[in-house]
């Protein structure tokens, strides 16, 4: 579905979120998106940390385009999830970032 440039994209567009709550830098996210980023699909977001889990949001219904969506919920993984305290700066190199991509509901 997602080349591989796309995917690598996905992945810096989630981590850059997370980075920019810390920093304050508004740099812009999404200016190499493909259309296929722009499409709404469901997602999530898993964060782990050392291999264990660390935060995981995400929507199973497309609200906004995919690049949108994933870096709002990377920022939600890192800081929004109840089960963990939020992330902190220091955390984030440690960080591993998996996103799932869901396909488009169907009926059946």
């Amino acid at each position: 579905m997602f080349t591989k440039e796309e995917q690598r994209q996905l992945l810096a567009i989630a981590r850059k979120a997370i980075a920019q709550h810390f920093s304050g830098n508004n740099e812009d996210l999404y200016g190499g998106s493909t259309p296929a980023m722009k499409q709404q699909c469901g997602a999530f977001v898993t964060l782990h940390k050392k291999g264990a889990l660390r935060g995981c949001i995400g929507f199973i219904k497309g609200l906004m385009p995919l690049d949108e969506t994933i870096s709002e919920l990377a920022l939600k993984a890192a800081i929004d999830d109840p089960r963990f305290p939020s992330l902190k700066e220091a955390e984030l190199a440690q960080v591993d970032i998996e996103i799932s991509v869901l396909s488009p509901f169907e009926k059946i």
